[in-house]
C-alpha cells in the first residue's frame, strides 16, 4: 500500500506540471496554542507559475477533543484575495467535525462567507500509512444547490524540529462558479507546518 501512495504521488509530481499550464504553491502553517486550546492559523498562495501572490486568510479559533476519535474547530476567516489587481476581503465562518479512525480520517466542514451571503458544506476523507496519505475534498455549495470544486491531494507529513510536524505534497484542483459552467482545473504544491506551542 505504501508503495502504491509513493508511486500516485511520483506520478502526481512530473505530470501535473505537463498536464496543467498553471502550477500553484500554497503554503498554511497551523500555531496551535496547548494552554488555550486555540490554533492560529496564516495561509498565503501563489500562482501564474509562482509569480502571483493572490490569496491571505488567517484562520483563529478554539479546537475541542470531544473524544479520543473525534474534534471540533471553530474558526473566524479573514481572506484577501486579489483578482485584477484588486484586493477583496472576506469574513467567514468555519465549524469543523473531524473523525479519525486509522488509517481513515474523516473531516466534515461548514464555512460561511459572511461578506458574499454563501455557504458550503465540504467534506474530506484521507487516508494516512506511514506518513503518506491520499484525501479527496468535494465542496458543496449549499447557497446554489451544485458541487462547484473537487480537491484531490497526496502527501508526505513527518515530525521535525520537536513538536513541529511538516507536510509535503500536490493537489490538483477543479473549480467551478455555476452550475453550468464547465470545470476550471489547477494545480498546487503545498508546505504546511502545524507547531504546538
Amino acid at each position: 500500500m505504501v508503495k502504491k501512495l509513493m508511486l500516485l504521488l511520483s506520478l502526481m509530481f512530473f505530470l501535473v506540471p505537463v498536464v496543467l499550464a498553471d502550477v500553484e504553491f500554497w503554503s498554511t502553517d497551523t500555531f496551535h496554542f496547548s494552554v488555550l486550546g486555540m490554533n492560529v492559523t496564516p495561509e498565503f498562495r501563489i500562482k501564474n507559475n509562482l509569480s502571483d501572490f493572490y490569496y491571505l486568510q488567517t484562520y483563529i479559533g478554539p479546537t475541542w477533543e470531544l473524544n479520543k476519535n473525534l474534534k471540533m474547530n471553530v474558526y473566524y476567516g479573514l481572506k484577501y484575495q486579489k483578482s485584477n489587481n484588486d484586493w477583496k476581503q472576506s469574513n467567514l465562518g468555519y465549524l469543523d467535525f473531524i473523525y479519525s479512525f486509522k488509517p481513515f480520517s474523516n473531516r466534515a466542514r461548514l464555512e460561511g462567507d459572511l461578506t458574499d451571503s454563501v455557504a458550503k458544506l465540504r467534506n474530506q476523507l484521507q487516508i494516512k500509512i506511514h506518513g503518506f496519505y491520499l484525501s479527496d475534498e468535494i465542496f458543496y455549495n449549499l447557497t446554489g444547490l451544485f458541487v462547484d470544486e473537487n480537491r484531490l491531494s497526496a502527501g508526505y507529513s513527518f515530525k521535525a524540529f520537536g513538536q513541529t510536524e511538516l507536510n509535503l505534497g500536490y493537489l490538483i484542483r477543479a473549480q467551478r462558479k455555476t452550475i453550468d459552467q464547465a470545470w476550471r482545473n489547477s494545480a498546487a504544491m503545498f508546505l504546511n507546518a502545524a507547531l504546538k506551542i
